[in-house]
């Protein structure tokens, strides 16, 4: 994940695929911009903040809220079921935002970034062997 301000100090956050421009509060996934409520911006902004960190679910609704979660998570379970429509290439198999131990989330840009360039090492190791 790369973070970094443009002269117009607008800060863009870069993961694999997708591009956040916090400036504008756009996220674009290959190009296009994935057209998110407020809530869903927010809570994949403040995952893709933490590549790689295990969020507990209490942790990102009292962040989005702004109030305890008192244990009741279910509006928040249907926001990510809508984020993860218009950012997954399969939903029901996410690949940027994935469920841990039934207790949180982790935005796992990183891992697939590494499992991308290991299959790109083996591809250009198997295409030297022949």
């Amino acid at each position: 994940m790369t973070m970094f301000k443009s002269n117009e100090g607008a800060t863009r956050i870069v993961a694999l695929d997708l591009v956040c421009d916090t400036r504008a509060h756009l996220i674009r996934k290959r190009n296009r911009v994935l057209f998110l409520t407020p809530t869903e911006y927010n809570m994949l902004l403040y995952l893709m903040k933490r590549p790689g960190e295990f969020v507990l679910f209490e942790e990102l609704y009292e962040e989005i809220w702004q109030q305890p979660s008192l244990g009741n998570l279910k509006s928040m379970f249907v926001h990510m079921k809508n984020l993860r429509k218009k950012l997954e290439d399969d939903p029901s198999n996410p690949t940027y935002i994935i469920t841990r131990e039934r207790r949180g989330y982790v935005f796992a840009a990183e891992e697939l970034q590494e499992k991308e360039e290991e299959e790109a090492k083996e591809e250009q190791q198997n295409s030297e062997k022949k």
